[in-house]
């Protein structure tokens, strides 16, 4: 199972789809434009948590923040490393990001404008270059893929996850949507998941 993502800004005269309606100007007119009968006051309140809350927004919206200001920077990439953590953490510590964790912004074209990354980086572009595609395994395909369901940008099951001899897939999930009282999970709304 693949997530797909594109690049962070549309290409000039293209609308705004996918992520990048978080990117541009007039985002939540744009969110309004593809879907009829939403609330507005609900979408604006979403939004506010999601760049207050939600550490792949932030990292993002500043990365094209940074790359707009700054034309010589137009070839860089935002690299998502499924293998970062901060530096002088015990490799076992399972830690929600941080803005510093998510995102890189480097430029790793080589000569010829070939990007230099490991396979399983997520390297975005400011714009054009694809879709590209996330795997199931990346820490970072579930909170890409079900941002409302994970607002603060929370990392998914990936393979370094461990505990003892590692954690797998389903005793993960299976751990994510127990029922606990007095606790709201957000993932127990998420309907058509269970299905």
């Amino acid at each position: 199972m693949h997530h797909r993502i594109g690049s962070l800004l549309p290409d000039p005269g293209d609308a705004a789809r996918f992520c990048q309606v978080f990117f541009v100007d007039q985002e939540l007119q744009n969110r309004l434009q593809w879907t009829a009968g939403l609330n507005d006051t609900l979408l604006q309140e979403l939004q506010a948590v999601l760049h207050d809350c939600n550490s792949y927004v932030r990292s993002l919206k500043s990365a094209v923040d940074l790359l707009r200001s700054d034309p010589q920077l137009q070839s860089a990439r935002v690299v998502i490393n499924p293998d970062a953590r901060p530096s002088g953490e015990h490799v076992r510590r399972f830690n929600l990001p941080e803005c510093s964790e998510v995102g890189i912004l480097t430029d790793l074209g080589d000569a010829d404008g070939v990007v230099q990354a490991q396979w399983r980086s997520v390297v975005l572009r400011l714009r054009g270059g694809g879709l590209q595609e996330i795997s199931e395994t990346h820490r970072s395909y579930d909170p890409l893929e079900y941002v409302l369901l994970l607002p603060y940008g929370e990392d998914g099951w990936h393979i370094g996850l461990k505990k003892d001899r590692g954690i797998t897939m389903m005793k993960y999930y299976a751990y994510l949507i127990q029922v606990r009282p007095g606790q709201f999970n957000s993932l127990l709304y998420g309907r058509r998941l269970f299905q």
